[in-house]
């Protein structure tokens, strides 16, 4: 059949195989078949390894592939043939998709963040029962070399404050705030994550998850929603130095296309981000990073937040904060009100679920 279609461009298959069947597979797909320029491969309702898509790709001739889906699981020691399989098509690759099929999968994604540079669209999906996450320190491991990201979705480990014995959170403690110096390191390098984040203008779709593990390093499954009601630290807060309080929403507000939004104050010192997304012009969607109902978001969310929002992100369209309409804050909805269309619509949506 393949040898019949040399002409195929994008290939769509959920076969799954051997490791040695999907090697000469692969070899002979890449053969009859040279022009493939777009791979979906696998099927995320089997928690199997399919390597085929990667086999294909380091058969056909390099700089090639420009999208690639892959559905399933893959094992830690896939790691290093899997990266250089995207190596391989650095420069052509514009979308990837990665989605697990019933396990969860520890992956490293520092190779793809530094060597694709033109890629567009990065969707490494987690939700509560299976798929991929990075480690923070991997996602940070080297510059980030593309600045065409339009929808970035992934899931980070290591995102927590650290907690010690008979320590109130942060955003509890009495101003002026003092951040433990394990508190200082974490902020540190959660703010390296929000400045990358922050510089990426053409993003429109945002879409962070924190993915919580234990004293071993697994995935915590949850017990029940409330589970995952965790937000990046002072991600979409404001910063209070006089207070001691982080805050880095200004880094975030160049998105101003950012149309969907999914996942600190001179007075109070805390600690604030969101102005690291300042530069984030066209965002659209903004999803997961925050959960409004959340401990900290409660205290560190508040008016000057959802005022900085609709000043930094003028094409916003969703974005996703809440578990249940009824939770909904005044702020969020005096939000939704300043984004109506011209019919008197709300265009901002509610969060409908933690993970969808």
């Amino acid at each position: 059949m393949f040898a019949c279609c040399p002409n195929i461009t994008t290939l769509d298959t959920s076969v799954l195989l051997e490791e040695q069947d999907a090697d000469s597979l692969g070899r002979f797909i890449a053969e009859v078949c040279p022009k493939i320029a777009g791979l979906v491969v696998g099927s995320a309702g089997d928690a199997e390894y399919s390597l085929l898509g990667f086999r294909i790709m380091d058969s056909l001739a390099t700089q090639q592939i420009a999208n690639y889906n892959y559905e399933g699981d893959l094992r830690i020691d896939h790691g290093p043939a899997v990266n250089i399989s995207f190596q391989r098509h650095s420069t052509t690759l514009r979308s990837i998709t990665l989605t697990g099929g019933g396990l969860y999968n520890r992956i490293s994604l520092s190779v793809i963040l530094r060597d694709c540079r033109y890629l567009e669209v990065l969707s490494v999906g987690f939700c509560d029962i299976s798929g991929f996450f990075a480690p923070l320190d991997d996602v940070l491991r080297h510059p980030w070399s593309s600045a065409r990201f339009n929808s970035l979705s992934l899931g980070i480990s290591g995102c927590e404050l650290p907690e010690e014995p008979n320590v109130k959170p942060y955003y509890l403690r009495p101003a002026p705030v003092t951040l433990t110096d394990d508190e200082i390191q974490r902020f540190a390098q959660l703010g390296e994550l929000y400045q990358r984040i922050g510089a990426l203008a053409e993003l429109r779709k945002l879409d962070l998850l924190m993915v919580p593990l234990d004293e071993n390093g697994e995935v915590v499954e949850p017990e029940n929603e409330q589970h995952f009601v965790m937000s990046f630290p002072a991600m979409l807060s404001l910063e209070v130095t006089s207070q001691g309080l982080p805050g880095f929403l200004h880094l975030f507000s160049g998105l101003k296309n950012l149309k969907d939004l999914r996942g600190s104050t001179p007075e109070t010192g805390r600690p604030g981000y969101l102005h690291h997304m300042a530069g984030l012009k066209k965002l659209e969607i903004l999803e997961g990073l925050v959960r409004m109902d959340a401990d900290e978001t409660k205290v560190a969310m508040e008016w000057k937040e959802f005022q900085c929002m609709t000043d930094c992100w003028p094409h916003l369209q969703h974005v996703r904060l809440f578990a249940y309409k009824y939770n909904v804050t005044e702020p969020f909805e005096w939000l939704q009100w300043s984004h109506m269309d011209g019919h008197g619509t709300h265009v901002l949506g509610y969060l409908r679920k933690v993970h969808q």
